[in-house]
């Protein structure tokens, strides 16, 4: 089996979250896409995040229509920082080809990583990119494609939250009604 790795905060899942994964499932030839939220993510310790809990269920909410989208708390149970590496040592199996799926944006911190040259070594890595560049990244096992998505962010759509905007053309309605349930991103301050 032939599974595509989309790991992230998904402090909210949007759109582009969930057109990434489509698009990848059929460009990539997936048989599956399994959503990892992030646990303690080590980049991100200085930034506040939404309790795990939360993230967890706005994945299960926002991919429940997609039968070959599953998600993940692998994650989120384990403890300390999250490291990418640890999760695919974890995940491998003689039944499955892994396959991570990450947004060009992440190439920036990517030295910062546990045993990154592990992780390049150990399992096929995609690049997803929104606009066509000349990367500087070049490895037997990472590729990079072009996907026409929207350039949604989860730091816009909190923004909008905050300032009492709508964020239906953003988030699925269910998750929205998560959010509104549970007064999620109340501490974000209007800028």
């Amino acid at each position: 089996m032939k599974i595509g790795l989309l790991g992230g905060t998904f402090d909210p899942i949007h759109f582009g979250h969930l057109d990434i994964a489509k698009y990848s499932l059929e460009y990539l030839e997936l048989d599956k896409v399994l959503f990892i939220p992030a646990g303690l993510p080590y980049l991100k310790d200085n930034q506040k995040l939404s309790s795990s809990f939360h993230r967890l269920k706005m994945v299960k909410l926002a991919i429940e229509q997609y039968p070959q989208f599953e998600v993940s708390d692998i994650e989120i149970f384990r403890e300390g920082p999250t490291y990418t590496i640890d999760t695919i040592n974890q995940l491998q199996s003689p039944d499955h080809e892994l396959v991570l799926i990450f947004g060009s944006d992440v190439i920036a911190q990517m030295n910062k990583w546990k045993n990154l040259d592990l992780l390049f070594d150990s399992t096929s890595i995609v690049f997803i990119d929104r606009e066509p560049k000349i990367h500087k990244i070049f490895h037997k096992n990472v590729k990079f494609i072009d996907v026409p998505i929207s350039n949604i962010s989860s730091t816009e759509i909190k923004k909008r939250i905050a300032n009492f905007l709508s964020i239906e053309d953003y988030v699925p309605n269910n998750v929205i009604k998560y959010i509104q349930t549970n007064q999620l991103y109340s501490q974000f301050i209007s800028e």
